[in-house]
């Protein structure tokens, strides 16, 4: 690291270190240090001093604590930063700092025009994914930062590693990555710009680093060299508040810095009692809730409670799992705030455009079934439409019935929805430019952007003090400022990229990852904080999870460019660094308050094992052992039963949720109509019939790429109808059979998928032809031996008399063939996969009616009048041509006798609300399988607690 120059007029000032006790918060600690260095004044003057915390949380809550400590006097605040912020109020910049927009284009330029580029990646993106460049350009530019945080610059890696004596493969990667870094900033130089690490290590060089008044380093226990040369290069006091005894005093340099040999083999008292060990992420958090309900409690009864949310922190090893460990804490009827806040990827604005993006692009249905899902997009259509059309509805019943792949803006089907659609399309195109695949400057699509969310966000207004309103409000601000960065682009510059309209939207997404938006300050509510910001934390009771390998303390994976040992070599963070730094995190943390609690959990949320964190097993050798046999063992403690908090999730040795039966006092009027196919339903499952046929509840249709059997079928149905009702219905010739079947499909399929169906749907429509082809010569034979077709596609309802109370049964018949000689045939066409008898679909062992529909056929066909014996049979039009043919049912009148009184049961049974228990699991699935938990493991169990909740909810 090059020295500074002194000004020869300066004056030295010494560096000074402060301990503080170990056994109380450092905030509340460094609050009486300032009150008793810098003596109270009206208002409490603090203005000149320079305050350095690790983390943001940090720099809120010492805020907080020297207001309440000013009391009315006022309080004129000092400059309280994050250590990252530090070097930034040291000096001031000999050029402005470049954005992460320019500075990133200008690298990808550098990258791009400079032929040695090859040597360092040997295959490039191809030039026009602006994505990909983008990433390499945040990758390869953080690799010169970290290098500049210790003075280096990527040209002299080789020299330093062969002054070393360290191992480097492929220097020529690194002067390679030398040459883009000298373009990069020659670049930046002619539009008169820096980067912020040249900014700082030139004012370091010039000797221009200062500040007025003193600095204090509160907590921070790892800084970069480049920062700790700034420090000891100003002319002002700088003090390092220390959170350790000073009997450590030898664990921390002059700026109170920690020695990394001094932490690494350092052993941390923990006693058994503050360690748990769970299984999964929501085990944490409900042993986390289990632990808080514990120590709330009163000593006393009728005393108030001993904690708030306010009192509580919990600690993440792991910030991945934030939302699996709230969860339960949130059931428990504990709220929770996030300290790092949502992610602005997950906001309505941002959403919004991601989706617009993938519209624009690609213009499919699907894409526009997203979009409607949009809650301010419906909202919106609902005000320029001028009524509340379920759009949702109509789209999906139209994407279900015709699989339409790309928008052309010819709607299929019936004429009054098709110009619904074409309505709906036309407002949701006035969202995107005319030509949005149009390749332009990037700063020509922020109008359109901006014009968009105008659009849909425009009339609204908000209230930033109500949470939902505040982030989308926010989303929208920090978009605006973005676009605003990219409007200054000047097209003409060879950095600025040409994209089309979803290339922009893809670039400010990029811009905007990893982003979050602060979640309301405004109530109580237990703080949720990454594991680094701890150290600072000053809530009484601290519960930390995720005490794994790998979260705490973090690990770095391999690095083609900077592996570890190198990163070591040069003075950057490394593996050996960070677990030093969170072993003298959590020594702090375990001393400066009575309750501290550390949970490890043995695997992800997804079931990957883990392992214990090396802090835990920092210790002696019988410890070590014992703590890996609790690890490892099967979790087989208790977790206590919870009294005096307002649980709704009771903690217990698993969670369970079971399926709601139908309360026994329900009153939901019931069917008196039932289709011939849903006393099949009822059959199969008593409960997914009431959910669907009682309570009305559907699952939404998702869209497809193919027909599925339902759909197929009913092509085909439409098909054979048009057949059926043709002059070519007696033909005996299968050519002409043939011929009109064939013309019949080409008509209904355009009809359903327009002229350019997707490649799947057309290899389906040929198989189904090859099916066509079959039944025309089987069609030929049948009316060759006499039989005409009488009725195609009839619809009947008809009355059912079960205990002289009315009931309907209704239902489609597919045909019904006359034979002058041998009577009537009802028909119903099969398009399945295989060919299944009657008895197959229809009896179990030959005796358990199962499904009820070719024999109620018999009662619809009843008012027909038709005279002679009936038989009814299934016409089978299954994949293998050799199985089409008609397969009759071979059952006697008490057969069919049998299965007309079992209708009648089924109807007493709806009559009487015998819903419950659950059938067996649905063969193929359905949206009713999670609630009827099909998949559970103890599914007979879980029925069974549902079936005692229902008798207990009933008295």
């Amino acid at each position: 690291m090059p020295q500074p120059t002194p000004s020869p007029t300066s004056t030295r000032v010494t560096i000074q270190r402060h301990f503080l006790d170990d056994d109380t918060p450092a905030l509340h600690q460094a609050v009486s240090y300032l009150r008793h260095h810098h003596p109270s004044s009206q208002p409490w003057d603090l203005h000149d001093l320079t305050v350095a915390v690790p983390g943001r949380r940090a720099v809120r809550r010492l805020t907080e604590l020297l207001v309440e400590s000013a009391g009315e006097s006022g309080l004129l605040p000092p400059a309280i930063v994050t250590t990252g912020q530090l070097p930034d109020q040291l000096f001031e910049p000999h050029a402005p700092i470049a954005s992460d927009l320019v500075a990133n284009l200008t690298w990808i330029e550098a990258a791009r025009t400079t032929p040695e580029f090859t040597v360092l990646l040997p295959h490039p993106p191809d030039r026009a994914d602006l994505a990909a460049w983008w990433s390499l350009a945040g990758q390869f530019r953080g690799v010169v930062a970290n290098l500049a945080a210790s003075g280096l610059r990527p040209a002299q890696v080789p020299q330093v590693c062969t002054e070393r004596d360290l191992p480097l493969p492929e220097p020529e990667r690194w002067l390679a990555l030398a040459a883009v870094d000298k373009l990069h900033e020659a670049l930046l130089g002619d539009r008169g710009v820096v980067e912020a690490h040249t900014a700082r290590r030139t004012a370091l060089e010039q000797g221009r680093v200062s500040t007025e008044g003193e600095v204090i380093l509160l907590g921070v226990t790892d800084m970069t060299p480049l920062l700790a040369h700034m420090l000891r290069s100003l002319h002002t006091d700088v003090t390092a508040l220390i959170h350790a005894p000073e009997a450590l005093a030898d664990t921390f340099d002059d700026l109170g810095a920690i020695i990394v040999d001094s932490w690494f083999d350092r052993q941390i008292e923990i006693p058994d009692d503050r360690l748990h060990v769970v299984d999964r992420p929501f085990d944490q958090g409900r042993q986390a809730a289990v632990l808080i309900d514990a120590h709330s409690r009163p000593e006393t009864p009728g005393a108030p409670q001993t904690l708030t949310v306010e009192d509580i922190t919990i600690g993440l090893g792991d910030e991945g799992d934030v939302d699996a460990i709230r969860r339960p804490l949130e059931l428990a009827g504990l709220p929770t705030r996030y300290a790092a806040g949502h992610p602005m990827s997950q906001s309505p604005p941002v959403v919004l455009l991601a989706t617009l993006a993938q519209l624009a692009e690609r213009r499919r249905l699907r894409d526009l079934s997203a979009l409607l899902r949009h809650a301010d997009v419906l909202a919106w259509l609902h005000t320029v439409g001028g009524d509340t059309t379920d759009w949702l509805t109509i789209l999906d019943e139209y994407a279900a019935k015709h699989l339409q792949d790309l928008i052309t803006g010819d709607w299929l089907g019936d004429p009054g929805r098709a110009a619904r659609l074409g309505f709906l399309w036309g407002r949701v195109s006035d969202l995107l430019p005319e030509e949005p695949r149009e390749i332009r400057p990037l700063p020509a699509w922020c109008e359109d952007l901006l014009e968009a969310l105008r659009r849909i966000y425009g009339d609204q207004s908000f209230e930033r003090e109500r949470g939902g309103q505040r982030a989308t409000l926010r989303a929208l601000e920090r978009v605006a400022d973005l676009l605003g960065e990219h409007q200054q682009l000047d097209p003409a510059d060879s950095i600025t990229p040409a994209v089309t309209f979803s290339g922009a939207i893809s670039l400010l997404l990029q811009r905007l990852d990893g982003e979050t938006i602060p979640e309301d300050a405004g109530t109580p509510a237990v703080e949720l904080l990454g594991f680094l910001e701890l150290s600072l934390d000053d809530a009484p009771e601290l519960i930390i999870t995720g005490l794994n390998e790998g979260r705490v303390p973090t690990s770095r994976g391999p690095d083609p460019l900077l592996p570890d040992r190198l990163r070591q070599a040069l003075g950057l963070d490394d593996n050996r660094r960070r677990y030093a730094r969170a072993a003298c995190a959590l020594t702090a943390i375990l001393r400066s308050r009575a309750s501290v609690t550390l949970i490890a959990g043995r695997s992800t949320s997804d079931g990957e094992p883990l392992m214990p964190s090396r802090l835990l097993l920092a210790c002696s050798d019988d410890t070590r052992v014992h703590r890996l046999d609790t690890f490892y063992r099967a979790y087989t403690d208790s977790v206590p039963a919870t009294t005096g908090m307002p649980l709704l999730l009771v903690p217990g040795d698993s969670t369970r949720f079971f399926p709601p039966p139908p309360p026994l006092d329900d009153d939901t009027p019931l069917p008196d109509r039932l289709s011939v196919t849903g006393f099949r339903d009822y059959i199969a499952c008593p409960y997914r019939f009431y959910l669907r046929r009682v309570l009305k509840l559907a699952g939404p249709s998702e869209p497809a790429d193919e027909m599925d059997g339902a759909l197929f079928g009913i092509l085909a149905h439409a098909v054979l109808q048009i057949f059926g009702e043709s002059s070519l219905a007696t033909s005996q010739d299968p050519d002409a059979i043939e011929a009109c079947l064939l013309q019949a499909l080409r008509q209904t399929a355009v009809e359903q998928f327009g002229d350019q169906p997707r490649p799947a749907i057309a290899v389906q429509l040929d198989q189904l032809r090859l099916r066509l082809y079959t039944f025309a010569h089987v069609q030929a034979r049948i009316a060759s031996e006499g039989w005409r077709i009488h009725q195609v596609e009839l619809k009947q309802s008809v009355p059912f008399d079960v205990d002289g109370e009315p009931f309907t049964i209704s239902g489609r018949i597919d045909r019904i063939d006359i034979h002058p000689d041998h009577g009537i045939r009802i028909v119903d066409y099969k398009t399945g996969e295989t060919a299944r008898t009657p008895e197959q679909t229809h009896r179990r062992a030959r005796t358990e009616w199962l499904d009820l529909q070719l024999p109620l056929y018999r009662e619809l066909a009843r008012p027909l009048g038709l005279e002679g014996p009936v038989e009814l049979a299934y016409f089978n039009l299954p994949r293998r041509p050799k199985e089409l043919k008609l397969y009759a049912a071979e059952w006697s009148q008490d057969e069919i006798d049998s299965a007309t009184e079992k209708a009648r049961d089924v109807i007493r049974a709806i009559r009487q609300r015998q819903f419950w228990p659950p059938g067996d699991p649905s063969q193929y699935g359905d949206e009713f399988a999670r609630l009827c938990a099909d998949d559970a493991l103890n599914r007979t169990e879980l029925i069974e607690l549902a079936s005692l909740h229902r008798r207990a909810a009933a008295g």
